[in-house]
């Protein structure tokens, strides 16, 4: 027990596992044939309750709301039971009840806990959830564990954009209608599917209005903005190389280095890391990765004739005092192409070096890398920009 604890206190993706399969275990027991035993109940629920306070040291923020939500409901769901002597029958109502409510809300929030770490699948769900809509039938519990599901990415949304009020409008109308399906019953009509048909819609062409026109903050790797400030404060000049992507932005001092831009892929070539989403884009330099773009997804595993895929290391970024120059890495063969403008593509071949001076900023397309990498839609470029000014560091503005 102690090494299971363990392995979840270093990774907040295997502690949510962890409880899934607690949760799955009480679920078997309750749909097995003939009656269930109250002791085998409250043992399973006890093991999954102690599995979500585990997670606890992961959740922050705006989720802490959906945290306690699942901590209260499992207890009064424990001291519910307490009415039963152990060797007592469960009743076939509260059976079908933990079934057919509980369960899947519970499902639900963990779906939320995990996705607020991964929302570089957020368009992918949205679409996932009309197509079953158009498809046929639900019912009301199923609809609500897919909204919670969806919560997390709302939440990531909103606290990534903290500053956009547009974010902040798109996350009340889905909060909204999160509240109205938790009052609902039974199976899903044909206006319903209608209506969440296009409710799924509007929000995915809302939720890329953010990611494209909201400014994210600027993340600076650590020990960045203390250098910058000293230098600052002797007058040296002071350079900064900023990667932007789908509104979110990275920004390192610029000094003698050499960077890879790839797929990241954890528990494969790369560490697992919290808070960063597999197959998102990475920056590494020597063995370390630096940072991951949760907000773009990268392609894999594509076989000829497809060449629309993200190499684990595809784009090296050299730094020196006065230039950066960027060439496809050593291994990289899928297209890549670059403009010093939006409208400018050029193809980015194997012998090409292309350099980027001071205030110049540099597009790059990189193969397979989409805000939807699963529907192909909305691949987005990779933005450089290099600054390099006496006694003061400055972010070029989009």
């Amino acid at each position: 027990m102690n090494l299971v604890k363990n392995v979840m206190a270093q990774d907040p993706l295997r502690s949510i596992q962890y409880a899934r399969f607690f949760l799955e275990d009480l679920e078997k027991l309750l749909r097995s044939e003939g009656g269930v035993r109250v002791s085998e109940v409250r043992g399973r629920l006890q093991r999954f309750e102690a599995s979500v306070k585990e997670l606890k040291e992961f959740v922050e923020g705006l989720l802490l709301e959906d945290y306690d939500e699942l901590i209260q409901s499992l207890e009064m769901r424990l001291e519910a039971l307490q009415r039963y002597r152990p060797e007592e029958y469960l009743k076939e109502s509260e059976r079908q009840e933990l079934l057919d409510e509980e369960i899947p809300n519970w499902r639900g929030i963990l779906k939320t806990i995990s996705t607020a770490r991964r929302w570089g699948s957020f368009l992918t769900d949205l679409e996932s959830l009309k197509r079953e809509c158009e498809r046929g039938e639900l019912d009301w519990p199923y609809v609500r564990e897919r909204l919670r599901e969806l919560r997390g990415h709302f939440k990531a949304l909103e606290q990534t954009y903290s500053e956009c009020e547009y974010a902040r409008k798109v996350t009340v109308s889905f909060e909204a209608y999160l509240e109205e399906a938790k009052t609902r019953r039974g199976a899903l009509s044909q206006i319903d599917r209608d209506r969440l048909t296009g409710l799924c819609e509007e929000w995915s062409e809302n939720v890329r209005i953010v990611i494209i026109y909201c400014r994210a903050p600027v993340i600076k790797e650590s020990g960045t903005e203390k250098g910058i400030e000293e230098k600052e404060k002797r007058g040296l000049q002071v350079s900064l190389l900023c990667f932007e992507i789908a509104g979110e932005r990275y920004c390192i001092e610029a000094r003698r280095r050499r960077l890879v831009v790839g797929r990241y892929d954890p528990g494969g070539l790369d560490p697992v890391i919290q808070g960063a989403a597999a197959c998102g884009l990475k920056i590494i330099e020597g063995g370390s990765v630096l940072y991951v773009f949760n907000s773009v997804e990268c392609r894999w595993g594509c076989i000829e004739p497809d060449r629309d895929c993200t190499h684990r290391e595809h784009v090296e970024v050299y730094v020196e005092d006065e230039a950066v120059t960027v060439r496809m890495a050593g291994r990289a063969e899928l297209p890549v192409y670059y403009g010093f403008t939006p409208g400018e593509r050029k193809l980015l071949k194997k012998t090409d070096t292309v350099v980027l001076r001071p205030g110049q900023r540099l597009y790059l397309w990189i193969s397979g890398v989409y805000m939807d990498a699963r529907q192909k839609r909305d691949q987005v470029p990779l933005l450089l920009s290099f600054e390099s000014r006496r006694g003061r560091a400055t972010v070029l503005p989009s």
